[in-house]
């Protein structure tokens, strides 16, 4: 077995428009945009300059600059500085020297961690966000609100639900559903001071309501406390709403769970193993291998004897809410698993991802609950739920469940992928918040 040494790097995804641009389109002096990118977050820099568009001269131009650019639009730190248009984008043949310290005057981006040689660890860290590559349907300027409005919620059964309503200018309204998601559930139910959003929707569960919409397209972050804290649609010229009814909704609790994964165990343990696909047969049949994987077994007689490599690790995931956490499945719903003789209370506990420098999924694994427990917890707690004998699953708070590398399905096949340089993710399953452990490593 050869030992993987991977890089963590935080790459936590915040507000920024990122839209198309043309020569002709309209800016201010030093607005910064990304072009010619396939997905969010990726692209050619241009800068706004002299009433023109134009390009950055990449002399250097390094990992530490293009972070600069990435706080100025929202995000945490650059993954990667490519040279030479990378992603095209060639409009105009105007470049601009490259001084990136002037893109923010006022920026307190902290020096990002360089690349050292090849493979070697510099930072490890979690991604405390929600899903980081979902593209905007539509591209158009967003602002944050100017005051703080009053935020209320109707037609609920009870005080934790309803329609979410906003006071703009005296008027009361409602909010357009698209776009409408739990992270701005959390930031409307964290206003009205009815703790944390349990559900969202983007359509109406609680009738319909006599006010008009006075906003749309509001997109919040994982740390917003109230609704002005996050971005919105265009005021001007009315408001803009796929249909009449897309009404945002929620239902609000006081507690719930928080799940964290452990990103230095992840790095720690992190290895390859070329195994003969004799040795997965139960893995298989909970889809725990790329597709060639399958394609074999009904192509080869000999097939047993077909090796897999396998990027293999441990995981430890803790729970740092204020509620228990426990599989929505009830205990007589639980499927059992023949071949591993044993229950899952879940399908899919956690999924592992294996993305290349475009977004682009190269493999992708996962794993269900087959015992979700408390396997050890912070001093003063204690452990409440044990598979054994059938026993309640979960996870306690400041109790975490561990998964070891040498556990089926506790990898991602990479037979398939060819060398290069990639970006692995772990992401712990929960409906209203997704904490996630990437990492880049050459393979």
């Amino acid at each position: 077995m050869a030992k993987l040494p991977v890089l963590f790097l935080i790459t936590v995804s915040l507000a920024a428009v990122l839209g198309q641009l043309g020569p002709d389109s309209p800016g201010v002096e030093g607005l910064i945009r990304l072009i010619g990118g396939k997905a969010r977050g990726t692209g050619t820099v241009v800068v706004y300059h002299n009433r023109k568009w134009g390009k950055v001269c990449d002399d250097g131009w390094n990992l530490e600059a293009a972070s600069i650019v990435c706080k100025s639009l929202g995000f945490a730190r650059a993954l990667m500085a490519s040279t030479q248009s990378h992603f095209g984008g060639d409009f105009t043949d105007y470049a601009i020297p490259a001084e990136p310290e002037r893109t923010k005057p006022n920026s307190d981006l902290s020096p990002s961690s360089t690349p050292g040689p090849k493979g070697q660890v510099k930072d490890s860290q979690n991604n405390n966000s929600p899903n980081d590559e979902v593209i905007p349907k539509q591209e158009k300027v967003r602002r944050k609100f100017p005051n703080v409005y009053p935020v209320r919620l109707a037609n609920g059964r009870t005080p934790n639900e309803g329609i979410v309503e906003v006071e703009i200018d005296g008027k009361w309204g409602i909010i357009c559903g698209d776009d409408w998601s739990l992270m701005e559930g959390m930031a409307a139910c964290k206003q009205a001071g009815l703790g944390y959003a349990k559900q969202a929707f983007d359509v109406s569960l609680f009738g319909n309501s006599d006010n008009d919409k006075v906003l749309s397209g509001v997109q919040c972050e994982w740390n917003d406390e109230t609704l002005s804290e996050c971005h919105h649609g265009s005021l001007e010229g009315g408001v803009s709403c796929s249909s009449p009814e897309k009404i945002a909704s929620v239902i609000c609790t006081d507690a719930l769970p928080d799940l964290v994964p452990n990103a230095t165990l992840v790095q720690e343990s992190s290895y390859l193993q070329d195994l003969p696909m004799y040795y997965i047969q139960c893995a298989m049949e909970e889809n725990c291998a790329a597709k060639s994987a399958f394609t074999i077994r009904e192509t080869y007689p000999d097939w047993h004897l077909h090796r897999r490599r396998l990027l293999r690790f441990s995981t430890s995931t803790w729970n740092f809410g204020t509620a228990e956490f426990r599989p929505k499945a009830r205990k007589e719903e639980w499927e059992w698993h023949l071949c591993h003789m044993h229950y899952h209370s879940m399908h899919v506990f956690a999924s592992y991802d294996l993305v290349d420098e475009h977004h682009n999924r190269v493999a992708q694994g996962h794993k269900a609950s087959f015992c979700l427990e408390d396997v050890q917890c912070k001093p003063g707690v204690e452990k409440k739920f044990h598979c054994t004998g059938f026993g309640d699953q979960g996870i306690s708070i400041g109790c975490a469940d561990d998964y070891l590398h040498d556990i089926d399905c506790q990898w991602i096949d990479i037979t398939d992928v060819p060398p290069g340089k990639y970006l692995f993710k772990d992401v712990t399953e929960q409906p209203h918040l997704k904490h996630d452990v990437k990492s880049v490593f050459d393979y």
